[in-house]
């Protein structure tokens, strides 16, 4: 399943030398093979690391508050999917749902150390 915008609004866009349309990728890696086939594997760790890592604070800053960890977990979903569709709408990078999922996962991840640490600290 390829999910496209209306195709008269896809703009191309250039990464490196290569040619992207701006599209949302419903299959995951599908668009990270064709954008970024010469990345560098530091660059592709980047990407994949970098997306649990930039949600991280969230989960902890949510965790930290009280909030549930399901009310964690959706909010930073819902952030993430904000961030995609605007990243979409306004044309700049590409649209992925291997974002929305890593970046959800580093709020989870964001949560658990938070638990763990308070949990530690507390007994």
């Amino acid at each position: 399943m390829f999910l496209r915008g209306d195709p008269r609004k896809n703009v191309q866009k250039n990464y490196d030398g290569l040619t992207e349309r701006r599209t949302v990728c419903a299959i995951r890696g599908h668009s990270v093979r064709k954008v970024h086939r010469r990345w560098t594997l530091v660059n592709k760790s980047y990407l994949f690391i970098g997306n649990l890592i930039w949600f991280m604070p969230l989960g902890c800053y949510l965790a930290g508050r009280g909030r549930p960890f399901w009310q964690t977990v959706l909010a930073g979903f819902l952030l993430s999917v904000l961030i995609e569709a605007l990243q979409y709408l306004l044309g700049s990078g590409v649209t992925e749902t291997e974002d929305v999922i890593l970046n959800t996962c580093g709020t989870m991840l964001g949560c658990g150390l938070t638990s763990l640490f308070v949990k530690k600290n507390a007994a």
